[in-house]
């Protein structure tokens, strides 16, 4: 555990480009031997040299001082059986460290930790935090006040005491935007994500506000917390009434992936409710909600326009629902052959009645001379899953006569040679 630890700190070292992976090897086991083993800050120093050459005055050097703060706690782990050496570590690391940098939030933050090892006292630990945030804070600084929160991970009451410091008029949907990453990515505080946003957008002055912004504060809700309700009030903030026929479609597609309610109310605003409602009966049929999109079909079916389409996408639903005998019925109804007519095909296989699929297909064969040929492949191929090999026979035999230069008949003739003839006068010619 320690080894991966004090990793951390050459790591960085090696990210910033200060420090070459064959020295990183060996300083690593340096930082190690001079924090924990034998500490010794002017060893410490000299690794630090090395690899900032350009490094200038370390006594007062906040970089400095900040590595050397998380070196100590990066190895700090000890066992609840290892108190008394604990205590020894890090009260040898606070001598060295305190009275360092006192402007250096970053530093100060690290250094209480320090102190927390040897006190081992919340309390005490967060009376340091807190002095240090009043000693320094200026009004508005929401980026500092983040920097509490973070520094505050192991505390709810602090966490959710300084995240209420954060409103939108000092940190804006920038900040707003952060405060939400910060405490569902790193701190994993989704509950409290939630009530702090909903809380700030109590004191957001919408009317001032840019569709645009608006739409930035929806994104936050909808996607990082996963909160339509939310979601949906800050949409009912939107200026639509002012807005483009454009720009409203542009909203509408938008919130219907993060929300389709959202997506939907927006979608009504539409002066062209036909595309409207094209628009979203392709989106529904795509999502597979067959309850919205068939009341859709029925609107859409009133519309001139529309009522020839809305007959074949019906039969297609109703297909899509397993309602066969009811598919078959309105795609003969919507009467677009050749499309309707393949449809019904799959229609009977899908309730395994294969003498109607075949005869239907027969039925394309004859009326559809272009697509004979396809049909009666259609044909063989059923009969040769459904391993009945005397009518698959027959039905190569078929394609190969009357189609003899096409793929289909290049199957066939391989499909022959696998199938035995059943009758001597069903021998297989020399094609």
């Amino acid at each position: 555990m320690r080894k991966h630890r004090v990793v951390t700190v050459v790591c960085l070292l090696v990210t910033l480009g200060v420090m070459t992976i064959g020295y990183a090897e060996d300083a690593e086991e340096i930082i190690l031997k001079h924090v924990r083993t034998v500490p010794d800050i002017a060893k410490l120093a000299e690794v630090y040299k090395k690899s900032n050459p350009d490094a200038k005055d370390l006594d007062k050097s906040p970089e400095y001082w900040s590595w050397v703060a998380a070196a100590v706690l990066d190895n700090g782990d000890f066992a609840w059986s290892e108190q008394e050496a604990r205590k020894k570590y890090y009260t040898y690391w606070v001598g060295i460290l305190d009275g360092k940098c006192p402007d250096s939030d970053d530093f100060q933050i690290a250094l209480a930790k320090v102190h927390y090892g040897v006190e081992s006292d919340r309390d005490k630990y967060a009376e340091r935090l807190d002095a240090l945030f009043k000693k320094n804070q200026k009004e508005g600084d929401w980026k500092r006040i983040l920097r509490w929160v973070k520094a505050y991970k192991n505390n709810w009451q602090k966490k959710q005491e300084y995240t209420a410091m954060i409103d939108y008029k000092s940190a804006g949907i920038e900040g707003i935007a952060q405060l939400v990453e910060v405490l569902t990515t790193e701190l994993n505080e989704h509950y409290l994500a939630k009530r702090a946003f909903k809380k700030i957008c109590e004191t957001v002055p919408f009317e001032k506000l840019s569709n645009d912004e608006v739409r930035q504060l929806i994104s936050i809700a909808a996607g990082k917390l996963e909160d339509t309700s939310t979601a949906g009030m800050l949409a009912g903030k939107l200026k639509l009434d002012t807005t483009s026929e454009e720009e409203k479609l542009k909203l509408a597609r938008e919130f219907l992936k993060l929300d389709a309610s959202m997506g939907e109310a927006i979608y009504a605003k539409l002066k062209d409710q036909g595309a409207a409602k094209m628009e979203l009966l392709d989106y529904h049929q795509k999502e597979g909600n067959t309850t919205k999109a068939l009341a859709l079909v029925g609107e859409l079916a009133k519309i001139d326009k529309y009522a020839k389409e809305m007959s074949l996408r019906y039969a297609q639903m109703l297909q899509a629902s397993e309602r066969y005998g009811e598919a078959i019925e309105a795609y003969k109804e919507a009467n677009r052959p050749p499309d309707t007519l393949w449809n019904i095909v799959d229609c009977h296989l899908a309730m395994e009645d294969l003498e109607k699929a075949v005869a239907q297909l027969r039925e394309i064969e004859t009326n559809h001379k272009d697509l004979g040929k396809k049909a009666v492949y259609r044909i063989a191929c059923l009969y040769t899953d459904a391993e009945d090999k005397k009518m698959a026979f027959h039905l190569w035999k078929e394609i190969i006569e009357k189609f003899p230069f096409s793929k289909e008949a290049d199957r066939g003739r391989t499909e022959l040679e696998s199938i035995p003839p059943r009758e001597p006068e069903e021998i297989i010619l020399d094609f």
